[in-house]
């Protein structure tokens, strides 16, 4: 008995360790013959991502955790191939969580994200060990990034953060406010971002993570203007040095907002250290550009200027398209604000705005292009007003200064002549020599044969053509040509023009004549002049005033006007603008003084009753506007008039646009009408509301759709694995055959009488102003706010799932559908159903010629309706229709009766 009872010990024992030694054995097989082998590829690729250069643009927030980039596929293919094989092949070893992670990370770094979340998720709801659940919790926050479900990525980060502690330790919490920084960063709520870093960055682990995280709170510090803690911020990154780019980037950036603090010393000084430091070579550029700006920040613009030209066109310089678009537009600074050149301003400004720039590598203030067109208008003005000014004071001198004025500038033309003549005398005279080592051999290559399509030998060879003969005509007889033409000018000499002189004839001898065609003699031609002239001080005047918000030049002008023609139209304006200007200046009394000028000395004027409103003034005489106003005058005058509401403005200007419609401000006029509509539809209490649902829901489509596309696309990709399974390979088919569509009508916020209205006005702009610079916007308008067509499921719908807007139609590719299903079984099973004689229907056909959807365009009975609707889905099958040698879904219309014949 007792040796019965130990033997049934000792078998159990030994079942017992057989057990153990295969599990551990199991264990050890799966590490050595798989996961080791899955795990060095794994590290393999992501040694080369962490060994490829990071290209940082300071004038964008950097990311923390960066973007997957084009490095190491195959290595993280080989990952994958090899994690899989221990699913398949070792699922009951300890290794699987692992290789589930190994996976997830291989296709993230792929950039395959949606297959990256699969697994992500996967792991999340299979382990068992909390560090590796966290782990993967983390990077499914990284793959939302990227898949830019930014509301989806904060929700669920914001979830994880209220789990207890005993799941999450202080550095995850970290990390996951790490990660959320940067979804706030992608919505450009900054303040929020700067709080999550300002928590995340003192218990974050990973050196880079630190090094980058700080460098973005830096530049979040600098969009709020903040940069005295941008300048921390700034600091703190050598704390955590990894990159030397991003050390660089951080030294630079800390010297400037040291320039930004007002210590523009302390940047003179971080600057030139680095421009010293032999690791800067290649910044060399940008270090000249950045002390040019600061020396022009504390005020040394001579030197500014020179450097800036020194950077532009010095050849052992080498600046981007951004650093001469930057350049040039600090020189327009120079020009305006230090030496008060407005039209070298303009230049510079214009120079600036032409450059082949990349915008996101530029200041975000960065204004090249708004501030050329405005300065170009004032250098127009500015010249057209300097040359009436001149003309106008050459009609009013004394005949004998007139006289001595013509001498003068006769002489001056003759000197011009002399000169010219001389400076081609002595090109004729240059001797041009050529050294021999100058040639190339006579072969074949990318100049031609012998050269002769050389640059350098073709300019030279004209220079020597040009020594010897001139700027001879290359005609035939250029000879006889030109001593006939010597004869003519020797016989009539009046013949001579301006620019042309024998070589034989004497300078002081030619007879030049000054253009006085635009010189107004007359009375009328005068008063027709000075009136131009006001014109333009004016217009000069509010300019300033206006586009470049330069108002102690505006005043300058709008008095000019006042005081140099005080009969002008310009006047009454002129008093209502400098009226306007110091009440926004807080200068009430000057304002009023102003408004008192302008009531009491034109007392009729349409803006002496304007002022009058604003100011509470009782105006005793006259009660009329003044009549007679331009419809350009009556166009400003509806624009700035505070007394009329709304409609009245609205149908006011309506009426003088089609009371003038050949007016060329015709156009204009209407189409402020139309603002005017607009502005007043939406200034409904629910407009704002219903147009936030739409535009959400649109948001929301597009971030659906964008990452369907995205699915599609990798399971496109993932279908070419030929060890899936069937079932895998019906859930990839499924997601490739799955269909977004968005309802326009839901929530559509243009509906209404104004909006309506609005509608009405747009096309009659159409109608009457058909060659309008303005019909591209009005047409941008119309398609905006255009009534969406009547849905298809308006009618009966037998699907639940709407008929795709995306799908091409059958009638558009001249195609009538295939179809595959027993023809005789169908008729009958629908003549068992229906005695209809015609049954239309739109169906969806898939890639697989299987239906989509579809949707009965005839109802019948309830009860009919779903019994079509289940034959349809059981029974009909089509023939896949290709496009492009690819499989196409089409949505057809057919008669479900007609198509069994």
């Amino acid at each position: 008995m007792r040796n019965r009872f130990l033997f049934i010990v000792l078998i159990l024992l030994v079942t017992g360790c057989s057990s153990g030694l295969k599990s551990r054995w199991g264990n050890f097989t799966a590490y050595y013959n798989t996961f080791y082998n899955a795990k060095k590829s794994f590290n393999t690729g992501l040694q080369r991502v962490q060994d490829a250069d990071l290209v940082y643009n300071p004038q964008l927030p950097i990311r923390v955790h960066q973007r997957p980039i084009n490095v190491g596929a195959q290595d993280f293919q080989n990952t994958i191939d090899k994690g899989a094989e221990i699913l398949r092949k070792h699922a009951d070893t300890k290794w699987v969580d692992d290789a589930l992670f190994l996976i997830g990370k291989s296709y993230f770094y792929k950039s395959e994200f949606f297959s990256a979340e699969q697994k992500f998720q996967e792991l999340i709801l299979t382990t068992e060990d909390q560090e590796l659940l966290n782990q993967a919790k983390l990077w499914r926050s990284r793959v939302l990034l990227e898949m830019e479900l930014y509301s989806e990525g904060i929700q669920y980060i914001s979830e994880e953060l209220l789990k207890s502690e005993e799941e999450l330790d202080v550095v995850e919490v970290a990390e996951f406010r790490l990660l959320l920084s940067q979804y706030y960063v992608e919505q450009q709520n900054w303040e929020t971002a700067i709080r999550q870093l300002e928590f995340a960055l003192p218990n974050i682990e990973h050196k880079e993570y630190s090094e980058r995280g700080y460098f973005l709170l830096g530049q979040l510090f600098e969009r709020i203007g903040s940069p005295q803690d941008a300048y921390y911020a700034y600091s703190m990154v050598g704390e955590f040095y990894t990159d030397y780019d991003l050390q660089y980037l951080a030294q630079r950036k800390k010297a400037e907002s040291a320039r930004d603090l007002g210590n523009p010393d302390i940047a003179l000084r971080t600057f030139s250290g680095m421009l010293k430091d032999d690791k800067n070579t290649e910044y060399k550029v940008e270090l000249e550009y950045e002390l040019a700006l600061t020396q022009q920040n504390k005020g040394n613009l001579e030197e500014a200027e020179e450097r800036y030209k020194s950077l532009l066109y010095n050849r052992n310089y080498q600046p981007t398209a951004e650093l001469k678009a930057l350049s040039y537009y600090r020189l327009a600074e120079v020009y305006r604000f230090g030496f008060n050149d407005l039209e070298m301003a303009a230049a510079y400004y214009d120079t600036a705005s032409r450059q082949n720039a990349n915008p996101d590598e530029l200041p975000f203030d960065f204004a090249a292009n708004e501030l050329a067109k405005s300065f170009g208008e004032y250098t127009r003005l500015k010249q057209e007003l300097d040359k009436k000014d001149s003309l106008l004071w050459v009609s009013e001198l004394p005949q004998e200064s007139f006289d001595s004025l013509l001498v003068e500038l006769k002489k001056q033309k003759l000197s011009e002549l002399e000169a010219e003549r001389n400076a081609r005398e002595q090109r004729a005279n240059t001797i041009v020599n050529v050294a021999d080592d100058e040639g190339q051999s006579p072969t074949t290559g990318a100049n031609g044969f012998l050269n002769i399509a050389n640059p350098e030998l073709i300019a030279n060879s004209k220079a020597q053509f040009q020594a010897i003969w001139g700027n001879r005509p290359l005609v035939d007889n250029w000879r006889v040509r030109s001593i006939m033409a010597s004869s003519t000018q020797a016989s009539n000499p009046t013949v001579l023009s301006n620019n042309q002189t024998s070589e034989n004839t004497s300078i002081s001898s030619i007879d030049v004549s000054i253009d006085l065609s635009e010189v107004p003699f007359e009375a009328a031609e005068k008063e027709k002049m000075r009136s131009d002239i006001s014109n333009l001080k004016y217009q000069l005047g509010n300019l300033f005033y206006i586009s470049l918000n330069m108002e102690d030049s505006a005043e300058v002008y709008f008095k000019r006007v006042i005081v140099e023609h005080p009969d002008a139209t310009e006047v009454p304006v002129s008093l209502y603008s400098l009226s306007e200007l110091k009440a926004s200046q807080g200068y009430d009394e000057e304002a009023m003084e102003y408004a008192n000028q302008l009531i009491r000395n034109y007392p009729n004027a349409i803006y002496a009753q304007r002022i009058a409103t604003e100011y509470g003034i009782d105006i005793s005489e006259g009660d009329e506007v003044e009549e007679g106003l331009s419809v350009f005058e009556q166009f400003k005058a509806l624009q700035e008039d505070t007394t009329i509401s709304v409609n009245q403005r609205i149908n006011a200007l309506i009426s003088l646009a089609r009371e003038n419609d050949s007016n060329a401000y015709a156009d204009n006029i209407f189409y402020e009408a139309i603002q005017w509509q607009v502005s007043s539809a939406k200034s409904d209490s629910l407009f704002n509301v219903q147009l936030l649902e739409w535009h959400q829901a649109k948001q929301s489509f597009n971030q659906q759709k964008k990452a369907l596309d995205l699915q599609k696309a990798e399971a496109r990709t993932a279908l070419s694995d030929t060890t899936l399974s069937q079932g895998d390979r019906q859930q990839y088919q499924s997601v490739i055959d799955s269909t977004l569509r968005f309802d326009s009508n839901e929530n559509f916020p243009y509906e209404g009488v104004k909006w309506d209205r609005t509608r009405d006005l747009l096309n009659e702009f159409v109608r009457l102003f058909n060659n309008s610079e303005l019909l591209p916007k009005v047409r941008i308008l119309n398609d905006e706010i255009a009534l969406s067509k009547p849905p298809q499921e308006m009618q009966t719908a037998v699907s639940s799932t709407n008929v795709n807007a995306e799908m091409t139609s059958c009638s558009s590719l001249n195609i009538t559908p295939r179809f595959l299903s027993d023809k005789s079984e169908f008729r009958n099973q629908m003549e068992s159903i229906t005695t209809q004689k015609s049954v239309p229907v739109i169906v969806q056909i898939n890639r697989r010629g299987g239906i989509e959807s579809s949707q009965l365009l005839e109802s019948q009975d309830e009860k009919i309706d779903a019994r079509i609707q289940e034959l349809l889905t059981e029974s009909l099958a089509f023939s896949p229709y290709l496009v492009n040698n690819q499989a196409t879904p089409v949505s057809c219309s057919v008669d479900l009766i007609s198509i069994t014949n």
